[in-house]
């Protein structure tokens, strides 16, 4: 599709667009709420055939092409990761963001030698995560990610991060961060930060994962369409 459009996702999963996901590597959704986040890539499909909406007249800076909206960047060492997403563990956990975003922290940690920290299988590592994580809604992560990579045998540092140039200064030393976004009171998401790029037209992307999806193309603009509301930095 040459002029991406947007699809609505709610509050809950879409099966239809689950299943294209699942079944097309190459396909990328650009979402548009409850929380906003921007795929690079531009291979969209739409539930609706009326009211698109043009992302590259919205977001230019997102081209990767185009020269005159050049761009810094930086991303974690994620080749190799075995991420996990939500939806595999419907049948076991709900309202699981959390613990999702924790057991990918513990999955980058393990990429990067600390090889405790998976049990096995990314289920089997999920399952103990969830033992200590729990379902959500949960407002504070850090603790519980403390305690479970205690429980593996590592000592994990942590810090909150309060604002934008923290965060950069966060990923440019190479930790990942949990970020928790807001669209209302009563909705929230966690999702997982490892790298960013920042625009010379003085835009600022977030690369992230965002729980729903396996992408590492999805990228967070800070306050668009939902609130940032806390962040916390990891490393070993």
């Amino acid at each position: 599709i040459k002029n991406p459009t947007v699809i609505e996702f709610g509050e809950d999963d879409n099966p239809l667009i689950r299943k294209i996901l699942n079944e097309s590597p190459t396909t990328h959704i650009v979402y548009g709420g409850p929380f906003s986040i921007n795929d690079s890539n531009f291979s969209v499909f739409s539930s609706e055939s009326q009211g698109m909406m043009d992302l590259y007249s919205q977001y230019p800076e997102l081209q990767d092409d185009n020269e005159p909206l050049g761009y810094s960047e930086k991303r974690l060492p994620v080749s190799g990761v075995q991420w996990v997403q939500m939806n595999d563990y419907n049948d076991i956990a709900h309202d699981h963001c959390g613990a999702t975003a924790a057991t990918n922290l513990a999955m980058y940690f393990s990429n990067q030698g600390y090889f405790d920290l998976e049990k096995g299988s990314a289920r089997d590592t999920f399952i103990a995560v969830h033992n200590i994580v729990g379902n959500g809604p949960i407002f504070e992560l850090s603790e519980k990610v403390d305690k479970y990579f205690s429980s593996c045998g590592y000592n994990l540092s942590c810090s909150s991060v309060a604002v934008l140039d923290t965060l950069k200064d966060a990923l440019d030393y190479d930790h990942p961060c949990d970020l928790l976004l807001a669209d209302s009171i009563i909705a929230w998401h966690w999702i997982l930060a490892f790298g960013y790029r920042d625009y010379y037209s003085g835009d600022f992307y977030i690369q992230i994962m965002d729980e729903w999806n396996k992408n590492i193309k999805r990228f967070y603009k800070l306050n668009s369409g939902s609130a940032w509301l806390s962040a916390t930095e990891y490393w070993m």
